[in-house]
Protein backbone atom coordinates (compact mmCIF):
# COMPACT_ATOMS: atom_id res chain seq x y z
CA UNK A 1 0.00 0.00 0.00
CA UNK A 2 1.02 3.39 -0.65
CA UNK A 3 1.87 5.59 2.06
CA UNK A 4 0.11 8.34 0.80
CA UNK A 5 -2.36 6.50 0.57
CA UNK A 6 -2.74 4.85 3.82
CA UNK A 7 -2.69 8.04 5.38
CA UNK A 8 -5.34 9.84 3.32
CA UNK A 9 -7.82 7.07 3.27
CA UNK A 10 -6.81 4.98 6.74
CA UNK A 11 -5.02 6.59 9.16
CA UNK A 12 -6.78 10.16 8.98
CA UNK A 13 -9.67 8.40 9.52
CA UNK A 14 -9.47 6.82 12.74
CA UNK A 15 -10.49 7.83 15.96
CA UNK A 16 -7.46 8.18 19.04
CA UNK A 17 -8.41 4.39 20.22
CA UNK A 18 -8.73 2.88 16.88
CA UNK A 19 -4.55 4.19 15.93
CA UNK A 20 -3.65 2.99 18.83
CA UNK A 21 -5.43 -0.58 18.22
CA UNK A 22 -4.29 -0.26 14.88
CA UNK A 23 -0.20 0.24 16.03
CA UNK A 24 -0.30 -2.42 18.27
CA UNK A 25 -1.21 -5.13 16.21
CA UNK A 26 1.52 -3.64 14.12
CA UNK A 27 3.79 -4.56 16.10
CA UNK A 28 3.64 -8.48 15.52
CA UNK A 29 5.65 -10.68 13.32
CA UNK A 30 3.95 -14.38 13.56
CA UNK A 31 6.09 -15.34 10.43
CA UNK A 32 9.01 -15.60 12.42
CA UNK A 33 7.48 -17.05 15.86
CA UNK A 34 8.60 -20.75 15.13
CA UNK A 35 10.98 -21.02 17.84
CA UNK A 36 8.91 -19.38 20.37
CA UNK A 37 6.44 -20.92 23.15
CA UNK A 38 4.52 -18.44 24.10
CA UNK A 39 0.92 -18.51 25.21
CA UNK A 40 -0.14 -15.21 24.77
CA UNK A 41 1.39 -14.95 21.02
CA UNK A 42 -1.07 -18.15 20.26
CA UNK A 43 -4.00 -15.16 21.27
CA UNK A 44 -2.22 -12.60 19.08
CA UNK A 45 -2.02 -14.83 15.98
CA UNK A 46 -5.06 -15.49 15.50
CA UNK A 47 -6.81 -12.03 16.10
CA UNK A 48 -4.11 -9.89 14.66
CA UNK A 49 -5.21 -10.93 11.23
CA UNK A 50 -9.00 -10.23 11.75
CA UNK A 51 -8.69 -7.08 13.94
CA UNK A 52 -5.87 -5.42 11.46
CA UNK A 53 -8.53 -6.12 8.37
CA UNK A 54 -12.02 -5.21 10.18
CA UNK A 55 -10.00 -1.63 11.40
CA UNK A 56 -9.07 -0.56 8.16
CA UNK A 57 -12.05 -2.31 6.16
CA UNK A 58 -14.40 -0.11 8.29
CA UNK A 59 -12.93 3.08 6.99
CA UNK A 60 -11.43 2.76 3.68
CA UNK A 61 -13.80 3.67 1.08
CA UNK A 62 -10.81 4.06 -1.76
CA UNK A 63 -10.39 1.97 -4.50
CA UNK A 64 -7.16 1.24 -3.84
CA UNK A 65 -7.05 0.59 -0.18
CA UNK A 66 -10.28 -1.78 -0.74
CA UNK A 67 -8.07 -3.60 -3.66
CA UNK A 68 -5.11 -4.02 -1.54
CA UNK A 69 -6.99 -5.64 2.23
CA UNK A 70 -9.13 -8.01 -0.54
CA UNK A 71 -5.83 -9.65 -0.98
CA UNK A 72 -5.74 -10.95 2.80
CA UNK A 73 -2.83 -12.98 2.99
CA UNK A 74 -0.42 -11.19 0.71
CA UNK A 75 -1.67 -7.60 2.22
CA UNK A 76 -0.68 -9.03 5.93
CA UNK A 77 2.31 -11.09 4.82
CA UNK A 78 3.91 -7.69 2.71
CA UNK A 79 2.65 -4.89 4.58
CA UNK A 80 1.53 -6.20 8.27
CA UNK A 81 4.16 -8.44 9.16
CA UNK A 82 6.71 -7.16 7.44
CA UNK A 83 6.40 -4.02 9.28
CA UNK A 84 5.25 -1.04 6.88
CA UNK A 85 2.20 -0.48 8.87
CA UNK A 86 4.14 -0.25 11.91
CA UNK A 87 6.44 2.55 10.10
CA UNK A 88 3.60 3.92 8.15
CA UNK A 89 1.91 4.49 11.39
CA UNK A 90 4.58 6.14 12.85
CA UNK A 91 5.20 8.69 10.02
CA UNK A 92 1.55 9.88 10.01
CA UNK A 93 1.45 9.97 13.52
CA UNK A 94 4.79 12.18 13.66
CA UNK A 95 3.69 14.50 10.55
CA UNK A 96 0.92 15.53 12.45
CA UNK A 97 3.25 16.81 15.74
CA UNK A 98 4.90 18.70 12.62
CA UNK A 99 7.82 16.33 12.47
CA UNK A 100 8.51 15.45 8.72
CA UNK A 101 9.08 12.25 8.53
CA UNK A 102 8.92 9.64 5.93
CA UNK A 103 9.01 5.71 5.39
CA UNK A 104 12.05 4.35 3.44
CA UNK A 105 11.97 0.71 1.55
CA UNK A 106 15.56 0.38 3.31
CA UNK A 107 17.93 1.11 6.57
CA UNK A 108 16.61 3.06 8.11
CA UNK A 109 12.72 2.94 8.74
CA UNK A 110 12.18 6.26 8.67
CA UNK A 111 13.77 9.17 7.46
CA UNK A 112 13.44 12.77 9.85
CA UNK A 113 14.29 15.79 7.22
CA UNK A 114 15.08 18.94 8.85
CA UNK A 115 18.28 21.00 9.00
CA UNK A 116 20.06 17.90 8.55
CA UNK A 117 18.62 13.85 8.27
CA UNK A 118 18.18 11.72 10.76
CA UNK A 119 17.89 8.16 10.61
CA UNK A 120 15.16 6.24 12.68
CA UNK A 121 15.58 2.42 13.02
CA UNK A 122 12.55 0.40 14.49
CA UNK A 123 12.79 -2.83 16.46
CA UNK A 124 9.57 -4.78 17.25
CA UNK A 125 10.48 -6.77 19.75
CA UNK A 126 8.12 -9.38 21.79
CA UNK A 127 11.35 -11.72 22.92
CA UNK A 128 14.81 -10.55 23.60
CA UNK A 129 16.58 -13.23 23.12
CA UNK A 130 18.30 -12.63 20.06
CA UNK A 131 18.06 -9.13 20.37
CA UNK A 132 22.46 -9.27 20.48
CA UNK A 133 22.15 -10.72 16.95
CA UNK A 134 19.25 -8.60 15.62
CA UNK A 135 21.37 -5.21 16.66
CA UNK A 136 24.30 -6.48 14.55
CA UNK A 137 22.36 -7.68 11.65
CA UNK A 138 20.19 -5.42 11.33
CA UNK A 139 21.54 -2.24 12.90
CA UNK A 140 25.69 -2.25 13.17
CA UNK A 141 25.93 -3.79 10.00
CA UNK A 142 24.06 -1.86 7.48
CA UNK A 143 25.47 1.15 9.41
CA UNK A 144 29.53 -0.16 8.89
CA UNK A 145 27.99 -1.23 5.37
CA UNK A 146 27.95 2.89 4.91
CA UNK A 147 24.20 2.43 4.10
CA UNK A 148 23.41 5.35 6.40
CA UNK A 149 25.89 7.99 7.39
CA UNK A 150 24.24 11.12 9.37
CA UNK A 151 22.64 10.40 12.96
CA UNK A 152 20.87 7.47 13.54
CA UNK A 153 18.35 6.90 16.74
CA UNK A 154 17.15 3.49 17.60
CA UNK A 155 13.12 2.60 18.91
CA UNK A 156 12.76 -0.35 20.75
CA UNK A 157 9.20 -1.51 20.63
CA UNK A 158 8.50 -3.82 23.50
CA UNK A 159 4.08 -4.62 23.04
CA UNK A 160 2.62 -5.71 26.53
CA UNK A 161 1.28 -9.41 25.95
CA UNK A 162 -2.01 -10.22 28.26
CA UNK A 163 -2.12 -8.83 31.39
CA UNK A 164 1.24 -7.84 31.79
CA UNK A 165 2.32 -4.95 33.89
CA UNK A 166 3.38 -2.21 31.63
CA UNK A 167 5.31 -0.42 34.44
CA UNK A 168 7.11 -3.66 34.96
CA UNK A 169 7.90 -3.91 31.79
CA UNK A 170 8.91 -0.63 31.11
CA UNK A 171 11.43 -0.64 34.26
CA UNK A 172 13.17 -3.75 32.80
CA UNK A 173 13.55 -2.53 29.09
CA UNK A 174 14.99 0.67 30.50
CA UNK A 175 18.55 -1.48 30.77
CA UNK A 176 18.49 -1.82 27.06
CA UNK A 177 19.86 1.48 26.94
CA UNK A 178 22.97 0.06 27.01
CA UNK A 179 22.89 -1.07 23.52
CA UNK A 180 23.50 2.45 22.86
CA UNK A 181 27.15 1.77 23.82
CA UNK A 182 27.20 -1.10 22.53
CA UNK A 183 26.94 0.35 19.29
CA UNK A 184 28.99 3.11 19.75
CA UNK A 185 32.07 0.46 21.18
CA UNK A 186 31.72 -0.68 17.55
CA UNK A 187 32.92 2.02 15.39
CA UNK A 188 32.23 6.13 16.03
CA UNK A 189 28.69 6.87 15.24
CA UNK A 190 26.07 9.03 17.45
CA UNK A 191 23.15 7.33 18.06
CA UNK A 192 20.07 7.70 20.52
CA UNK A 193 18.18 4.68 21.65
CA UNK A 194 14.48 4.98 23.27
CA UNK A 195 12.65 2.06 24.77
CA UNK A 196 9.13 1.94 25.05
CA UNK A 197 6.14 -0.16 26.14
CA UNK A 198 3.05 -0.05 24.28
CA UNK A 199 -0.32 -1.32 26.16
CA UNK A 200 -2.40 -2.95 24.66
CA UNK A 201 -5.82 -1.90 26.02
CA UNK A 202 -6.22 1.89 24.84
CA UNK A 203 -6.48 3.99 27.36
CA UNK A 204 -6.26 8.00 27.11
CA UNK A 205 -4.70 9.06 30.33
CA UNK A 206 -1.91 5.86 30.13
CA UNK A 207 1.85 6.95 29.67
CA UNK A 208 2.33 3.78 27.14
CA UNK A 209 -0.83 4.49 24.90
CA UNK A 210 -0.61 5.72 20.96
CA UNK A 211 -0.74 9.02 21.87
CA UNK A 212 1.69 9.04 24.42
CA UNK A 213 4.02 7.76 22.64
CA UNK A 214 4.00 9.45 19.85
CA UNK A 215 4.16 13.02 22.00
CA UNK A 216 7.25 11.69 23.86
CA UNK A 217 9.02 10.70 20.36
CA UNK A 218 8.73 13.87 18.67
CA UNK A 219 9.98 15.37 21.53
CA UNK A 220 12.83 12.98 21.67
CA UNK A 221 13.26 13.64 17.58
CA UNK A 222 13.25 17.72 17.14
CA UNK A 223 11.58 18.89 14.27
CA UNK A 224 15.08 20.97 13.42
CA UNK A 225 12.95 23.83 11.49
Amino acid sequence: MDYQNYKKHVYNKLQPHEKHELFYYSLFDPSGWEELSMPPLETIQKELPKKVINLIRRVAKHGSVKSEIKREEKFLRNFVYAGRLCHFTLAAALKGKRVNARPSQRFPDLVIKGREEIGLEVKRLVSCTNLKERIDDEVVKPLKDGKWRQKIKLLLLFPQLEKENPDRIQRIIDGFYLIKEYVKHKFDVEIGILCVCVEKEYHEDSQYSFDKIIDKLSKWIPTQN
